[in-house]
């Protein structure tokens, strides 16, 4: 293609002339160029991590470039873009759990590279809870021989040799006693404090043992306790009657839905069944 200079408007331009003698303007010499990786320890910096393939990186909308979409490397590269103000951000791939920014999601910035153009490099952050261990209902827990052991050794590592359930610490033959007692499905004459102490034991087993938990499942942990708080379950027999009709046992009852969940390894972002 040969080089020609034209005056267009009165304004001397450099171009250059195609194969049908069409003038064409010169191409921009800016390039925007990065790299989504994944921020393994989420402290918002590049330190070699993997890229995050999938991801979907934009340049001002699509109002001037289309979407462009990472390989697995992680990277991205746009040229020829003008100067001007510009915006690149980036929407990570679908996953469960989610992708969380570790860094701006959306930068802004100018681009003034003139004739001979100009370069930049921009870094986005992504990082998700890893899904680790498997969980084991409270059957396991409550029933199996190995369970009952493994329980007994997780207890005996925490402080004061106790789990917490609400406010008050139990020994692992405490705990035992619980799981054991027969009100665990919901009915008349059911006790909706222990129906949830049932689920709340085995899920912060399931966790004492390794279990990852999605933030939905700490939540129900959290509400679990404060919803049992003081009211002290041992012996068994003597513990406090929670009517599953009443507004406070109907609220143990959906936090024991959702361990229950859990603890079967069927919550969303949250490890799968042992077995």
């Amino acid at each position: 293609m040969k080089r020609v200079n034209y005056v267009l408007a009165g304004v001397f331009c450099v171009g250059s002339v195609g194969a049908f003698g069409a003038i064409q303007a010169p191409a921009a010499l800016n390039r925007v160029s990065g790299v989504v990786f994944q921020d393994l320890n989420g402290n918002g910096l590049n330190e070699s991590e993997p890229g995050l393939g999938g991801a979907f990186v934009s340049l001002d909308g699509s109002e001037r470039i289309s979407r462009n979409i990472t390989g697995s490397d992680g990277l991205f590269e746009f040229l020829g873009v003008i100067d001007g103000e510009h915006e690149v951000c980036v929407e990570p791939p679908g996953a469960v759990p989610p992708w969380t920014a570790t860094t701006p999601a959306c930068v802004r910035f100018t681009l003034e590279g003139g004739k001979m153009g100009t370069s930049i490099s921009l870094a986005f952050g992504f990082d998700r809870e890893v899904i680790e261990g498997c969980t084991r209902t409270q059957g396991y827990w409550g029933s199996s021989p190995a369970g009952q052991t493994l329980l007994a050794t997780l207890v005996a590592a925490q402080p004061g040799s106790q789990m917490l359930l609400g406010s008050l610490g139990y020994s692992s033959t405490e705990l035992q006693a619980i799981l054991d007692s027969s009100v665990s499905t919901p009915g008349p004459g059911s006790n909706a404090l222990i129906n949830l102490a049932h689920q709340l034991i085995a899920a912060k087993a399931n966790r004492l043992n390794g279990a990852s938990a999605p933030q939905s499942v700490l939540d129900a942990i959290a509400a679990a306790d404060t919803l049992i708080n003081g009211k002290d379950m041992s012996p068994v027999g003597t513990s406090p009657q929670v009517d599953p009709a009443s507004t406070e046992g109907a609220a143990m009852l959906v936090q024991k839905t959702i361990l229950d969940t859990y603890n079967n390894g069927d919550a969303e972002g949250g490890p799968s069944h042992c077995d």
